[in-house]
């Protein structure tokens, strides 16, 4: 599980994880690549990753299957968790969403969370969707950066352990690892702040 840990906020980044790791399981979209997937059920957000280099301007476009009235909603979040672009109607059909020319600050691991204006702010959510919503989602301009630059960073959990942070307004977001899970195993996560209105998800 990779476990976000957002107020938009978080604290400096700790250990490496690296997803080309086949335990590390997470979408990788790759220069050119265009992903479609669904929301379905409960699942109202999905995660993908890239690899980029410093100086490269991507484009990140998410469109809504014809059928669907799905409103899409892209969030790119940097290594350290910083936030790098939102967008929710950029795109060049309604509703669609697109990040165009964004040019990378760093050499390393992107995050892409993909969702919906309507589904952002309920993400958690244990009410089921009334349909299927399909989309697609691609990827251009990313180049891969060197071997040493393509950690990507995060703490890892075990069950049982709590961790202490702080939140910087240049990385608002912190992303843990839990392992040791079985299947079916049920969990409880809890972020607690005096200063700021936390959230998790997983």
């Amino acid at each position: 599980l990779l476990i976000a840990a957002l107020p938009w906020s978080a604290s400096a980044q700790s250990d490496t994880e690296d997803p080309a790791d086949p335990d590390f399981l997470l979408s990788i979209l790759e220069d050119g690549e265009s992903i479609e997937s669904v929301f379905e059920d409960t699942v109202t957000a999905e995660l993908f990753a890239f690899y980029g280099t410093a100086g490269d301007e991507v484009s990140i476009t998410m469109i809504q299957a014809d059928d669907s009235d799905l409103d899409p909603y892209l969030v790119v979040l940097g290594s350290a968790g910083q936030l790098i672009a939102i967008d929710d109607d950029s795109g060049e059909t309604s509703l669609s969403a697109a990040i165009t020319d964004l040019e990378l600050p760093v050499d390393g691991i992107y995050l892409i969370i993909a969702s919906s204006f309507d589904y952002i702010n309920a993400i958690g959510s244990t009410e089921p969707l009334e349909e299927a919503q399909a989309f697609t989602i691609s990827l251009t301009g990313a180049t891969m950066p060197g071997e040493e630059s393509t950690q990507y960073f995060s703490s890892r959990l075990e069950l049982g352990d709590s961790h202490e942070g702080y939140s910087t307004e240049d990385e608002p977001v912190y992303y843990y690892t839990l392992v040791s899970l079985e299947e079916a195993v049920a969990i409880d996560v809890a972020v607690a702040s005096d200063d700021f209105d936390t959230l998790v998800m997983v």
